[in-house]
């Protein structure tokens, strides 16, 4: 379940900006803050 969360952030991450630099510093940054408070908002 957890896994699934991710790869459903990653495709956001790509469908919102394709830059491979800007995804990754979003994805570090989201899982820094709070993942789980994030992904389940």
């Amino acid at each position: 379940m957890e896994i699934l969360e991710e790869y459903k952030l990653m495709e956001v991450a790509v469908t919102y900006e394709p830059n491979m630099e800007f995804k990754l510093r979003w994805l570090k940054e989201r899982w820094e803050k709070g993942y789980y408070v994030f992904a389940n908002c």
